[in-house]
């Protein structure tokens, strides 16, 4: 089989390799790398004949068998002689050398843009498949690859139309690597195919785990009996795929009794309304600081000279000390920090407080005085912090208490506490039923005691102050309330009884390998889990089966790698077992053995049936929520305290006909109104379902400024100004009817400028396109653990020293 290799230009046929002491060792391809050819110079110079990035082809009479560059020489020494060891890789090399270039002449091509973004939307690029994207790349670089000799043909394009799958996110294409990134969209999305560039230059378009099957027969055919390894280490026989909690409202109250105080009635009767807004004894301490140790720590002396306390005491109440000097002043005056730890304290005695970070001064003599505060007083110090606020979960079976979630997965609607009214909301809320109706409260869900804490004492907004000191005052007919908890996780299973794939049906391995999947909050999106859980099980339900194949001769059979290979194995009238085995041959080379003499060359395959899921998991993440027209927020949305604070409130009717209007927490979603929100909602609607989202959107921000507004009146009449309230009183029956028309048309005009300046703002027209996405960072294609260009000459041997002058080439 008379071969040809060219070098920079000049052609050495088998005469011509001899007379310049040029051997070809051999050539082959990696459906994961590339195409490479070895050859080597002996009885060599001091210096390498060819000393750079020259063009290398090797040719037969069948066609070119490699083209490409050499990349590396290594000198070595066969006996007296020195030779050169030249490393050649194939075109896939080059093209990797070739830059990214869109259009605009830029480095950044984007697929699939959402048009919610009009900076970037191109819909020419738009809903493009991974082959029609490939194809752009290709066509959009014509020029430079077939400067390199890299062309396509109409199979090129048949079997890229073939790849139908649409990401479902946007795709970019960028880097200083062509190759690699068009290779980065498969192996995020069709992970299972391989871009090859033939010695010809064709691309050709490879799944490396389908193919034309060959069987090589064990005592006719001239192959050694392949030896296998099977391993199952990381195989898997059933897949689950598990999501967050199965989360369910539910309704608890202090009228039903599945909500108690975690407060004792004498607790109750000891507390006053300073034991909250001055507390005192295990909550606070104030006295001396006698040294200033450090920035991060004071000793200091109580006041008091009987009072004691633990080791840690003060950081476990999550305390804060407050620094003062009786002579400073501005910013020397005073500082707090958080307190980490501190020493056991004894009567009379000092003890050591450490702080969170340095303090600003920490001069000796800076401070004299202190005061701790404890911001976190369990009723079990003794304290009285949290009577009013503090209150436990007791449902029958505990199911609710010992399952508390932080917010629900999609809006779920809030029945008050009359059933008169509903509203939707995706937190925990509540209603504090008092003699004049019912009004929504602050509170934190605790999920680790199964508690709810209330940011003020519930009995602060139906009482005045001097009300709440004297121990005499209205406290709640009822606490009303709305929580999250969850049923257990959302799971799917493929199978979804027994097991499956051949690490099961020929290993007997029975194993569930079990996948996260954290944003899957809604129990609706079953089917695409599932989906997913099959794809993955297709992938890791198999035995993993290796090894080389060595084949005594050429087997040109498997040369091109086009399509795909799979090999099974037969034996002269005896079973191997492996008579349908179809591995997958992923890298085949073959060796020119002249040396010795007898064979003259030696093919190796190298097979896995090693499989990578089908697509990427992205695929399957775009999951859908429950709700009304408008897009819910995520169910990773952010927590934190619940009540007056974060959505928006609801006018109600929730107590009886003579009281007056009560409040109910609406718990509108506080992200709707954001860019991002906008955009989902306006990329999900149509024309016609945008302009009524639109409508509606402003019905919900003029409902949400006046229900907040009136709720910001309610709790500043019967809270937060409470010497107000005593002093109006006080007014004849006449003045007041007066004093509160004018605060009413106060209001009324207050809330009728905010709609009117924020109506002008929030109006949008629905033929126009929402605001553009923010800048996205521009980075390149995943490269996995492959190096750009890549360099398999690091993971193959040095060159052979056999020759091709002598027999090899005879014939």
């Amino acid at each position: 089989m008379a071969t040809t290799l060219t070098v920079n230009g000049t052609a050495y046929n088998q005469s011509g390799r001899k007379a310049a002491g040029l051997l070809v060792d051999g050539f082959g391809w990696d459906v994961d790398g590339d195409y490479w050819l070895e050859f080597h110079e002996v009885v060599a110079g001091p210096q390498p004949r060819f000393t750079g990035p020259v063009n290398v082809s090797l040719a037969n009479t069948g066609g070119t068998l490699f083209a490409g560059q050499i990349v590396g020489v290594q000198p070595a020494f066969d006996g007296p002689m020195r030779t050169w060891g030249y490393r050649c890789l194939g075109l896939k090399y080059l093209a990797n050398w070739i830059p990214v270039t869109a259009t605009d002449g830029s480095g950044y091509i984007r697929f699939n843009v959402s048009p919610t973004d009009p900076q970037y939307y191109n819909a020419s690029l738009a809903g493009q498949s991974v082959g029609q994207i490939l194809s752009y790349c290709l066509s959009q670089h014509a020029t430079a690859l077939s400067a390199i000799g890299v062309s396509t043909d109409a199979t090129t394009s048949s079997e890229l139309s073939a790849l139908t799958l649409v990401p479902v996110d946007e795709v970019d294409v960028t880097g200083e690597h062509l190759w690699s990134a068009m290779e980065g969209v498969l192996r995020k999305w069709q992970r299972n195919i391989r871009l090859v560039i033939l010695p010809s230059g064709l691309v050709r378009v490879v799944d490396i785990t389908a193919g034309a099957a060959h069987t090589l027969t064990l005592g006719t055919d001239p192959v050694d009996p392949p030896l296998f390894s099977r391993n199952w280490t990381t195989s898997a026989t059933r897949v689950t795929v598990r999501g967050r909690g199965v989360i369910e409202p539910g309704y608890v109250s202090t009228l039903a009794g599945s909500l108690t105080p975690a407060w004792t009635s004498g607790e109750q009767s000891s507390w006053t309304y300073s034991d909250f807004t001055n507390p005192t004894g295990p909550s606070t301490d104030s006295g001396t600081v006698t040294a200033i140790n450090s920035p991060t720590q004071v000793t200091v002396q109580s006041s008091s000279p009987s009072k004691t306390w633990a080791t840690n005491y003060w950081n476990g109440l999550q305390a804060w000390i407050y620094l003062s000097s009786s002579t400073g002043s501005g910013l020397t005056y005073t500082e707090s920090r958080p307190i980490t730890s501190c020493s056991a304290l004894t009567a009379g005695g000092t003890a050591t407080i450490n702080l969170a970070y340095n303090l600003q001064n920490s001069g000796a003599g800076a401070y004299n005085s202190y005061q701790i505060i404890a911001t976190n007083v369990p009723l079990a110090s003794g304290g009285l912090y949290d009577v009013w606020r503090l209150y436990n979960v007791t449902d029958p079976g505990s199911q609710i208490a010992n399952h508390l979630v932080m917010n629900f997965p999609a809006q779920v609607p809030f029945i008050g506490v009359n059933g008169q009214s509903a509203t939707l909301t995706s937190f925990p809320t509540c209603q504090i039923v008092g003699p004049n109706g019912a009004g929504p409260a602050q509170f934190n869900v605790l999920p680790a005691t199964g508690q709810v804490l209330f940011i003020r004492p519930v009995v602060e907004a139906m009482n005045s102050a001097s009300q709440l000191n004297s121990g005499s005052y209205t406290t709640p007919s009822n606490v009303y309330m709305l929580l999250a908890y969850s049923r257990g996780a959302l799971n799917t299973t493929y199978p979804s009884s027994g097991y499956t794939g051949t690490a099961y049906t020929q290993a007997g391995l029975q194993r569930t390998q079990t996948v996260d999947v954290y944003s899957w909050g809604y129990a609706g999106n079953v089917s695409p889990m599932n989906n997913l859980a099959q794809m993955l099980c297709v992938a890791v339900s198999n035995t993993l089966v290796e090894g080389t194949v060595r084949y005594k001769g050429w087997y040109a059979t498997c040369q091109d790698p086009t399509g795909g290979h799979l090999l099974n194995f037969a034996g002269h009238g005896y079973t191997t077992g492996d008579e349908a085995l179809n591995i997958p041959v992923r890298t085949w080379s073959v060796r020119f053995l002249n040396s010795g003499g007898g064979l003259n060359y030696l093919t190796e395959m190298h097979c896995s049936t090693r499989q990578d899921p089908r697509t990427g998991a992205d695929q399957y993440m775009h999951l859908s929520n429950l709700g009304s027209s408008l897009q819910l927020r995520p169910f990773e949305a952010g927590a934190g305290s619940f009540g007056a604070g974060g959505p928006s409130y609801q006018i109600g009717n929730f107590g009886p006909a003579s009281a007056g209007p009560g409040f109910a927490y609406g718990g509108g979603d506080p992200d709707e109104d954001t860019p991002r929100g906008r955009r989902r909602r306006h990329r999900l609607l149509s024309r016609a379902e945008r302009f009524q989202a639109a409508e509606e959107h402003a019905a919900i921000d003029a409902d949400q400024r006046r229900n907040a507004e009136l709720a910001a009146q309610y709790h500043e009449r019967h809270r937060d100004d409470a010497p107000a309230a005593r002093a109006h009183s006080g007014l004849t029956a006449a003045q007041r009817s007066a004093v509160d028309a004018d605060q009413r048309r106060n209001a009324e005009l207050a809330a009728r400028r905010e709609s009117s300046r924020r109506a002008g703002r929030l109006r949008v027209d629905p033929n126009l396109r929402p605001p553009p996405a923010p800048e996205r960072l521009a980075s390149a294609p995943d490269q996995g653990d492959r190096p750009a260009p890549p360099t398999p000459e690091q993971e193959r041997s040095a060159p052979g020293q056999g020759g091709d002058w002598g027999t090899a080439e005879e014939g």
